[in-house]
C-alpha cells in the first residue's frame, strides 16, 4: 500500500517543482498563501493566471 504525502508546508523550490511537473499548473490561492507564510506569520501568496504561486513578503 502506498503511503499517503504527508501534509506539509513546502518551499517555493518544491511549489514550482510540483506544479511544474503536472502538465498545467495546479494552484490553490489558499494553500499558496499558506505556503508563502514565514516563520513570522508574515507574507501572503496568490496564484497567477497561469497556476504559478507568488510569494509577496
Amino acid at each position: 500500500m502506498e503511503k499517503s504525502l504527508n501534509v506539509k508546508k513546502l518551499s517555493r523550490a518544491e511549489l514550482k517543482a510540483i506544479s511544474g511537473g503536472m502538465g498545467p499548473n495546479y494552484c490553490l490561492d489558499h494553500e499558496c498563501d499558506l505556503s508563502c507564510r514565514g516563520n513570522d506569520g508574515l507574507g501572503s501568496g496568490y496564484c497567477d493566471a497561469r497556476g504559478n504561486c507568488n510569494c509577496d513578503r
